[in-house]
């Protein structure tokens, strides 16, 4: 019988290698399978360790927000354009 691995979300970002609070946001929009459970008075998130091994193969390769490398570039080439304008 195979045995059911859950990771708390400190845990589970630690093994995956995301913060907690990434972590989190990607539970509650539904981009990463978990359920709530009730510990010690207060809910807690539990994220089986093979969704764990999913998400991290699906975004293997990915970095970051595309829009955040677009919008990167795009400061990038303003800054290199007030810079040339100086020197005009």
């Amino acid at each position: 019988m195979t045995r059911l691995v859950e990771f708390e979300v400190a845990d589970a970002a630690a093994y995956i290698g995301l913060a907690a609070s990434t972590l989190r946001l990607q539970l509650a929009s539904g981009r990463m399978k978990g359920r709530r459970e009730k510990r010690a008075g207060r809910l807690v998130w539990l994220v089986r360790k093979s969704e764990l091994d999913r998400y991290s193969r699906e975004q293997k390769g990915k970095v970051g927000n595309p829009n955040f490398k677009k919008a990167k570039n795009d400061s990038e080439k303003t800054l290199m354009e007030m810079k040339n304008a100086k020197h005009d």
